[in-house]
């Protein structure tokens, strides 16, 4: 039997990139089976396989438009069966995917403003005056808070490169779940042992639930 070799079209590479690592292993496995078996008898799991005859002689390179099959010995007779693969299950999951993600960096993006305007460049910068709409008295010794803010800001920027993309960048989703789940936690601690008046505080802590949960939800499976 001839052994082909399976070479991917950059869009093809492009497409699997998103997808989960445990996915992706499965599609390299049936698509190593094409290297001995073209014809895809019996069709792999996951993956419906359909048949048809080509009337003009083509190789099983044009069989398929995202695979090239090369053979070293010949090409496949005339009307002889070619395999075309019809991923539909891997589609729908693909599909799935990529909807996770779009709703995924739009939390992210959210984050980022929120870190940077909201909690981040006030803690670092503001004066007195501004942060007392907030309900938060300055410190006799505001070293503390102007640290507090810079760590803060630079966090932001982590949470920016994780919205350029979710996918390559889980260890700061991880690091975002621990993160507002601590301050929210906390939150919660101070409430109800010595109290909290700033509206401020509370509305910060709603957030911080929510991005954790959200982080959760929707971070992508390795």
């Amino acid at each position: 039997m001839d052994s082909y070799s399976v070479n991917f079209k950059p869009s093809v590479q492009k497409d699997l990139r998103p997808l989960p690592k445990a996915l992706v292993a499965r599609v390299m496995e049936r698509i190593e089976g094409l290297k001995t078996d073209p014809l895809c008898s019996p069709p792999p799991r996951g993956i419906s396989c359909t048949v048809k005859t080509s009337p003009w002689g083509r190789s099983a390179a044009a069989g398929h438009p995202a695979l090239r099959l090369h053979s070293p010995a010949r090409t496949l007779p005339t009307r002889r069966p070619l395999c075309e693969i019809g991923m539909t299950h891997l589609e729908g999951n693909r599909m799935e995917t990529l909807q996770q993600l779009h709703w995924l960096r739009r939390v992210l993006l959210v984050k980022v403003i929120l870190t940077f305007l909201a909690w981040g460049l006030p803690a670092l910068i503001a004066p007195p005056a501004f942060l007392a709409l907030f309900g938060i008295a300055m410190p006799k010794d505001p070293i503390f808070l102007r640290l507090f803010g810079a760590a803060v800001t630079a966090v932001g920027v982590a949470y920016w490169y994780a919205y350029q993309d979710p996918a390559r960048n889980v260890a700061i989703l991880k690091f975002g779940v621990v993160d507002n789940g601590l301050i929210t936690l906390t939150i919660i601690v101070l409430a109800f042992t010595v109290g909290i008046s700033s509206w401020f505080i509370w509305v910060s802590g709603i957030l911080t639930a929510f991005f954790c949960i959200a982080f959760v939800v929707l971070m992508p499976r390795e």
